[in-house]
């Protein structure tokens, strides 16, 4: 993934991330059809020859909804979720089982992306990439959060 930030939604990475989706991106979006969803959008981009790994993230849970005192510092876990991520753009193909507002089919910059999620999933503060790996990889490679806030 670049370290700099996106900026052309009419370039051929977004272009290949809609393309993607569009083929692998379920009708109604389920529990557990991110995983999924990510690692067939991630192969077929890997076929063509592009970098696209996927991210697990997390969702945290807004500590001013809960309905009991929590101490400072505690974050509790509201769910995990997997996406897409190629050269600094997320593609989610599932993001409506969060929030049925959001794009069936959302492409975006991933700093964007994140922001808009944690915004838009109901109950939720804050929404960090833990992990991210490649589809063929044994599993999660550690990269330190990346976060964002509301």
């Amino acid at each position: 993934m670049q370290n700099s930030e996106p900026s052309n939604p009419d370039s051929e990475v977004v272009q290949a991330l809609h393309a993607a989706l569009a083929k692998h991106a379920p009708v109604r979006a389920r529990d557990g059809d991110c995983e999924p969803t990510a690692d067939k959008v991630a192969r077929v981009l890997r076929a063509q020859g592009r970098a696209a790994e996927i991210a697990v993230l997390a969702g945290w849970q807004d500590m001013t909804a809960m309905p009991f005192s929590v101490p400072e510092g505690v974050r509790v876990l509201a769910w995990y979720h997997h996406c897409t991520l190629l050269d600094g753009w997320v593609a989610d193909g599932t993001a409506t089982q969060f929030n049925p507002a959001l794009p069936a089919a959302w492409v975006a910059p991933l700093s964007d992306y994140l922001n808009d999620l944690a915004t838009a999933a109901p109950g939720v503060a804050a929404v960090s990439i833990e992990d991210r790996y490649e589809p063929d990889a044994d599993g999660p490679e550690d990269i330190g959060p990346v976060n964002a806030r509301r």
